[in-house]
């Protein structure tokens, strides 16, 4: 019994017509179905073509280059070309920046923030952070450590561009700024032109802990074991080892007291024990002299007495009194001037009675040997037969001396004293041990009055 035809097509088979139980029935016959894209290339839809509404090569991905062949790239939405998987477009944050579609959209997660800054994020999505920056900005300083030219400044991820100066450039570790300079290196760590600018006291003068003439001075210099430190004091000339107390407007005992006049570690004058009529006394040896051995100014005003030195001109009786007071002691007396002067033989002149033009420095006397006769002020003891019979020099000449002889007062109430023993311009009859006509206002100021102090009355 013949049944319809299908035709024996692709997979498709004509059955036959059969009587079963009284019924026609078509044995045997397959027939058409939806086509299948499928690696063993039937034709189940039996129109003779396999495959027929399938693109293996330009279209299908669930069928690209070969049934059954699916594209599964990472994160794209895909396609196929050429027989091969495409990536037609990425999903939301993820980017194909190799253009190789074996791996899909290899680059995220990342978002396009803008165009790529040196921030140490991949701005644009590149799949490199901090890529195509364009020219570094010209943030970098010269001069000085930082080098000229200046260095190029170079990114540096999250820290941002930075200069790359040498270590002897003083930079914030965080920020990379140039600090201003705190070192000691005679160096300009921070190229700004100047040297150790951080160090105010550098190469100013310093001393140690040392007193008085005890006292080790020199220089601030930098710190050679430390940099960064501040400068050092470098003594370069050690203080002396302390002694006796001189006046030489110096603390040469190192208590803290210049020339001290009292207590243990007085300054001990040159001074001369006198006993002559009864009198029993000290007078200064020496004319009195300035401390520093200036003949004029001087940073004390006590009164010294010593030998070799110019001794103090130019001075009122009552600055006299005022350094004799400094020194504990008091201006001279007339009396003990004069028996200092005469000693025991009651001599016309110190040295004796015949007047000798050459002894003292009277007008006679020529104070600069080896020239015309000049009338000058010598140092302290310089005429060396200038003395008395108690050992007291130059109370003849040089410069006529302050006693406390007031003798009565000038027409305004000013205070005369008597000055005794003449001076450099003196002739032989001014220069006796007992001429006292010599007169003067107490603030009279001459370049020819000195002075000189025994210690007080008892």
């Amino acid at each position: 019994m013949d049944g319809p035809s299908q035709g024996n097509t692709g997979e498709c088979n004509l059955g036959m017509r059969t009587c079963i139980g009284g019924t026609t029935v078509c044995q045997g016959a397959v027939f058409p179905t939806f086509e299948q894209c499928d690696v063993a290339e039937l034709d189940q839809d039996c129109d003779g073509l396999p495959h027929n509404g399938y693109n293996i090569t330009n279209g299908d991905p669930q069928n690209c280059g070969a049934c059954g062949t699916a594209c599964n790239l990472p994160h794209a939405f895909e396609g196929c070309s050429n027989g091969a998987c495409t990536v037609v477009a990425c999903e939301v944050g993820y980017h194909d920046n190799d253009g190789n579609p074996a791996n899909g959209c290899e680059a995220g997660f990342c978002i396009i923030t803008g165009n790529e800054v040196c921030n140490g994020l991949d701005d644009d999505c590149s799949g490199v952070a901090d890529d195509h920056l364009g020219t570094p900005p010209n943030i970098c300083k010269s001069g000085g450590e930082c080098g000229s030219p200046a260095p190029t400044a170079m990114c540096m991820g999250a820290m941002g561009w930075r200069c790359t100066y040498p270590g002897t450039v003083q930079t914030d570790p965080m920020t990379g700024a140039i600090l201003s300079e705190t070192r000691c290196d005679t160096k300009d760590n921070d190229c700004d032109g100047a040297i150790d600018e951080g160090q105010p006291n550098l190469n100013q003068a310093c001393a140690d802990t040392g007193i008085g003439e005890c006292q080790g001075t020199g220089t601030y210099k930098c710190d050679a074991m430390n940099l960064n430190n501040p400068a050092v004091c470098i003594i370069s000339m050690p203080g002396a080892t302390a002694g006796p107390e001189l006046c030489d407007d110096k603390d040469n005992d190192c208590d803290g007291i210049v020339d001290n006049s009292v207590g243990a570690n007085r300054v001990i004058d040159a001074m001369t024990h006198v006993t002559v009529a009864g009198l029993d006394y000290y007078i200064d040896t020496y004319e009195a002299s300035r401390p520093d051995a200036a003949t004029t100014n001087s940073s004390s005003s006590r009164a010294c007495s010593k030998s070799g030195v110019p001794p103090w001109r130019n001075v009122t009786w009552t600055s006299a009194v005022a350094a004799c007071a400094a020194a504990g002691k008091v201006l001279c007396t007339g009396q003990r001037w004069q028996t200092a002067c005469e000693g025991t033989l009651n001599t016309t002149y110190p040295y004796g009675n015949p007047f000798d033009p050459n002894a003292c420095n009277t007008e006679s006397y020529d104070g600069i040997a080896g020239a015309p006769d000049n009338d000058v002020m010598i140092n302290t003891g310089a005429a060396a037969a200038c003395v008395s019979s108690p050992g007291v020099r130059d109370l003849s000449g040089n410069l006529k001396e302050w006693t406390d002889d007031i003798t009565g007062t000038t027409s305004g109430g000013t205070n005369i004293a008597v000055l005794r023993g003449g001076s450099y311009e003196t002739p032989k009859v001014g220069a006796t041990c007992d001429f006292r006509t010599t007169r003067a206002a107490i603030n009279t100021l001459e370049s020819s009055n000195g002075f000189r102090c025994p210690p007080p009355p008892p």
